[in-house]
């Protein structure tokens, strides 16, 4: 709540100015005051003759009289004495050397002002809350005044005591209120927020990447549709994305099909990939101005901008990795930077929602015909990556291992896993610095290394398998910040050493091969040296042979 007068610790200037506004004050209460006829109360500088003539019924009735009146003359009916605190006594005879004055002034100050701060926050929140919705219709309709009957037939002897007592009262209360940090109360029915701040990496098409999530809440009861949402980098404008761009991003909580439209009363996150132009400086803060259109809301007011996710860009040191496998031909499936299945999988785990997989990939491997399995489909041997031997990434201590889950039959996701079998069997090493890398899916009884082991780069870890929520074989890679697969936050890493040989067409065309052993369409690239990135999605990828 505004108060009254400022905190004194702030600043002793603006004690000095308060101090100012309020001896105004008093010098027009003072001295203006006898226009009303109040003498009687001590508030005037009548003369004794005139206070001896009141008996004490009169002053009492003159003091409610006076309150009573300048309220109306403030335009409020009805103060209360539970408004007015200390009304009480101004209606008994106040002990021998008291003076009533003070205590008069102080009430009507105190009531006067409270009417007033009532009054301004609750106009601003009707001209905020009329520019959105349903919730503008609940405070902008029209209300019914109350009535003071004894209003009309009262006299004021003189209202031009109430233009300068309110404008003081007014300047003070703006004063007090100047140094607030906010400035200004306003409704913002969208809000946006950054729960992880992005750490920027290079990625295999050397460009630097910042990858991360904006939440969006639409605090209101119509939906409304994203129209447009800017990604600003230390206040310029690093990324645009319309409709349609919003439309294959937007993911409600706790779905997995996007949208552009933001239901009533929910939550979504964006996913956002900004990939920096070549040579161009990481910036260190990120912030976003988001557009959308309220068809509930008035004819004028349906279109709302609002400024937020103000976020810090995380400089912390990507981990440097070598190779986890050996050969060619090796697919980086549902690699970062779009793919939905892991960039997306934001998951609510131990009361917090995480995305451990942000920058996770599933390796798997064509033949020399350009075939994910030839053969029968659900046989494990058919596939070209099955039983490749799977390389300890960097010097690490093994944390956790998993072994002895059984092998699921290729082509059709199994059914019934629970949340400890969905790695199948799995290696987790501690890389350092609260890093960790996870292998998952690996063949049962292939695991080679045991739990507080030290490993060195290139060791075998295990073979690769299907064990585990897995619908082929593959490998899964991630790096997260915690010793968990779900309940941590994906980090990027950037490998070593690779080769790109070409390109497949996207998810669609992988998915299609994956589930038919047709063979998958690549867009070959003569070789091309990578050092220091991240692979991204649908790369065909040669690590050098160990």
């Amino acid at each position: 709540m505004v108060t009254l007068l400022p905190v004194f610790h702030r600043s002793f200037l603006r004690f000095l100015r308060s101090l100012l506004f309020l001896l105004l004050l008093l010098h027009v209460l003072f001295h203006r005051v006898p226009r009303l006829g109040l003498r009687g109360i001590g508030l005037g500088t009548g003369n004794g003759r005139d206070e001896k003539r009141l008996t004490e019924k009169n002053k009492q009735d003159t003091s409610r009289n006076f309150l009573h009146k300048l309220s109306h003359e403030a335009g409020f009916c009805g103060i209360s004495q539970r408004e007015l605190p200390g009304m009480k006594n101004l209606s008994r005879r106040p002990p021998k050397g008291d003076r009533p004055a003070s205590n008069a002034f102080l009430t009507v100050l105190s009531a006067v002002t409270y009417r007033i701060r009532v009054k301004v926050r609750a106009g601003v929140m009707r001209q905020r809350l009329k520019e959105f919705g349903e919730l503008g219709e609940l405070y902008t309709r029209p209300q019914t005044r109350s009535t003071c009957p004894e209003k009309n037939n009262m006299h004021i002897p003189n209202r031009s005591l109430a233009a300068p007592v309110l404008s003081a009262l007014l300047a003070l209360m703006v004063h007090a209120s100047a140094g607030r940090a906010d400035g200004q109360e306003n409704m913002t029915p969208l809000l946006l927020a950054v729960q992880d701040a992005p750490v920027p990496f290079m990625g295999s098409d050397a460009r630097v990447h910042l990858v991360y999530e904006l939440w969006i809440t639409n605090f209101s009861s119509a939906d409304i549709a994203v129209e447009k949402v800017e990604v600003l980098g230390d206040g310029a404008v690093l990324q645009s994305l319309d409709a349609a761009d919003v439309a294959r991003r937007l993911q409600p909580a706790g779905l997995r099909k996007s949208a552009g439209t933001l239901a009533k009363s929910t939550q979504a996150l964006l996913f956002l990939n900004l990939a920096l132009a070549p040579g161009a400086a990481i910036p260190r803060q990120l912030s976003h101005r988001v557009t959308v259109r309220a068809s509930a809301a008035p004819p004028g007011h349906q279109v709302l901008t609002e400024n937020g996710g103000t976020t810090g860009v995380d400089r912390r040191t990507v981990v440097l990795i070598g190779p986890p496998l050996s050969g060619d031909r090796f697919i980086s499936a549902d690699s970062c930077c779009d793919a939905t299945r892991h960039t997306r999988a934001a998951l609510p785990v131990n009361g917090r929602v995480w995305v451990a997989q942000r920058f996770a990939v599933d390796w798997e491997q064509l033949d020399a015909g350009g075939r994910i399995y030839a053969g029968p489909q659900e046989k494990l041997e058919s596939y070209a990556i099955f039983g490749k031997p799977a390389l300890a990434v960097a010097n690490a201590i093994v944390v956790s291992v998993i072994d002895g889950l059984p092998e699921q039959t290729p082509g059709k996701f199994p059914g019934d896993i629970s949340l400890d079998a969905a790695d199948g069997n799995s290696v987790m090493l501690d890389l350092g610095d609260q890093r960790y890398a996870l292998y998952a899916h690996l063949q049962p009884g292939s695991i080679k290394v045991h739990r507080g082991e030290s490993v060195k780069l290139g060791q075998v870890i295990g073979l690769v398998g299907n064990s585990g929520n897995s619908v082929a074989p593959h490998l899964h890679f991630q790096v997260t910040d915690r010793p968990s697969s779900l309940a941590s936050n994906g980090l990027p890493y950037e490998t070593s050493d690779f080769q790109i040989m070409g390109k497949s067409p996207g998810t669609e065309a992988f998915d299609e091969a994956e589930a038919k052993g047709s063979p998958l369409a690549v867009t070959a690239i003569s070789a091309q040296p990578v050092k220091g990135a991240m692979p991204l999605d649908q790369l065909i990828i040669s690590f050098a042979t160990r």
